[in-house]
Formats: structure tokens, sequence, C-alpha cells
């Protein structure tokens, strides 16, 4: 039986993980930026009646740029996945080597053949001897 959780990500799968990862990535600017909007606008119709502690325009920039720099380093990492042409490629290898596994597996069955052969002709020419030598006939054609 085969676990699911161990098998290789097929490349369909990493192509909609990725997809999925810049979807998510294009939500969570837009939420961000929707939101700053609101506290902006906000901040500017009750900036007399803000509270000491509130946060500031300048505190919500710095929040917005902190989420700018997780949005890049979010999509550089996915930018980093293996494209479909690098899968292809790995593919591609990993069948050259098993073709390669498999011919090696065939040569290894003939030389064992051969060694077979080559074994039961010594022992055949080694009875031969002895019968010779026990005083047997002296012929030496086989």
């Amino acid at each position: 039986m085969v676990d699911e959780e161990a098998a290789p990500a097929t490349l369909g799968e990493l192509r909609n993980l990725r997809r999925w990862l810049v979807v998510a990535g294009v939500w969570a600017v837009a939420a961000s930026a929707i939101a700053i909007i609101a506290l902006l606008a906000a901040d500017d119709d009750d900036s007399s009646r803000r509270p000491p502690g509130a946060v500031t325009g300048s505190q919500l920039s710095g929040v917005q740029r902190d989420l700018d720099e997780r949005i890049d380093a979010l999509e550089k990492q996915v930018r980093g996945l293996p494209q479909s042409d690098d899968v292809a490629k790995l593919e591609n290898r990993l069948k050259s080597a098993e073709d390669r596994a498999s011919g090696a597996r065939g040569d290894v069955k003939a030389v064992r053949t051969d060694l077979d052969d080559l074994q039961q002709r010594v022992d055949d020419v080694e009875q031969r001897q002895r019968d010779n030598s026990s005083g047997g006939d002296t012929s030496t054609t086989p």
C-alpha cells in the first residue's frame, strides 16, 4: 500500500499551490490597503477626538511597509518554486536513470547465464579429467 503523504507532488499540484499562494498574497495586499485607507480616513475625521495612545498615520505607514516587505518575501518564495520546465527536466533525468538501471539488470542476467554455462563446462572438463586419470577411456573429445 502506497502512503499518499509520502508521494511526491505532481506538476499540477505545484502549479495549483503557486496559483493559490499568489491569490492569497493579492488578497492580503488588498485587505491591508483597505484597512489602512479606512484607518487613515477615520484618523482624519477623529483627529481632534483621538484618545491618548491611539494609532497614528505614521504608525500605519510603518505597518504598511512591514506588510509590503512580507508580501514581497512571499512573492519571491513563490517565484523560487520549481518551474514546469525544471520539473520536466527532472522527470526526463529520472526516466533515463530508470532505463539505464533496467538495461544493467538485463546485462547482469546475461552475465550470470554465461557464468553458469562456463561453470558447467569447467565441471564437465574436470569430470572427464577424473574419468581419464582413474583408468577410463583416453579420448579427449567431448
